[in-house]
């Protein structure tokens, strides 16, 4: 199966001094890995809940703007994208590598921004 699971839910944050608080203190969710203004990870009962404050991770689809999206973890990258350009959709981002991990954006046939995600260490979730 080429879908592991969900390895983060992902929103795109403009104040992450006002972001934080909100999920931390008023969500009551349980800090994570943080970097700075740039990324910070949330525990949300087994899903990481990812804020995004660089503004810069092309998750956008069309003249959407950035939206929420899902981050679906799997095995190879290469093998989930052909299917995905077997079946007609778009790929919105071809694949970037950040660090940790590999990653591209589909639109699904709503438009939606679902992020196929390969940690380079083979975990997920």
């Amino acid at each position: 199966m080429p879908i592991r699971g969900v390895d983060f839910i992902y929103y795109p944050v403009t104040n992450m001094e006002r972001a934080v608080p909100f999920y931390r203190d008023v969500l009551e969710l349980e800090p994570g890995e943080a970097y700075g203004d740039q990324w910070v990870e949330f525990s949300a009962g087994g899903v990481t809940v990812a804020l995004d404050g660089s503004q810069e991770m092309p998750v956008a689809v069309g003249n959407a703007g950035l939206r929420p999206a899902v981050a679906l973890a799997c095995d190879n990258l290469e093998t989930v994208l052909e299917t995905v350009r077997e079946s007609g959709a778009r790929v919105v981002v071809e694949p970037v590598e950040p660090g940790s991990c590999r990653f591209a954006v589909v639109a699904d046939p709503e438009g939606n921004p679902v992020i196929l995600h390969q940690r380079n260490d083979g975990t997920f979730g």
